[in-house]
């Protein structure tokens, strides 16, 4: 459906222009990435374009919203950078500002349940 797909095209692209990447940006020109990368690794000459993994999941998370202003939470595994929780507000004037990241380790705790199940289990094996 073409009017779907419009639509996703222009919530991608509010995206990418929320995380202030080049206006013609193309993946053949650009690497996005959410680690620091030394240029003269890469194959070919690209610019690298350095973006904060949790803004990443927040900015798609509120533009792909229906909702003029939002509060965003994001809350990832291990933490990324040293954190796995990050509090965001959005609305369409501002875009999206970080409030807040705590040292929350929420990830860390649902890790650690695993790996007791984990133990538990090769015990009755």
């Amino acid at each position: 459906d073409s009017t779907r797909l419009r639509w996703l095209h222009n919530k991608v692209f509010a995206t990418l222009k929320e995380l202030q990447l080049p206006a013609k940006w193309t993946t053949i020109d650009y690497l996005v990435t959410d680690f620091l990368v030394d240029r003269n690794v890469l194959d070919t000459p690209r610019l690298v374009t350095y973006v904060n993994h949790h803004r990443c999941h927040a900015a798609y998370a509120y533009h792909t919203s229906p909702f003029q202003r939002a509060l965003v939470l994001t809350v990832g595994g291990q933490g990324h950078m040293g954190h796995s929780f990050s509090i965001w507000t959005a609305n369409a004037t501002k875009g999206l500002l970080e409030v807040k990241r705590p040292d929350w380790k929420i990830g860390a705790l649902f890790d650690q349940s695993l790996a007791v199940g984990k133990i538990k289990k090769a015990a009755l094996l």
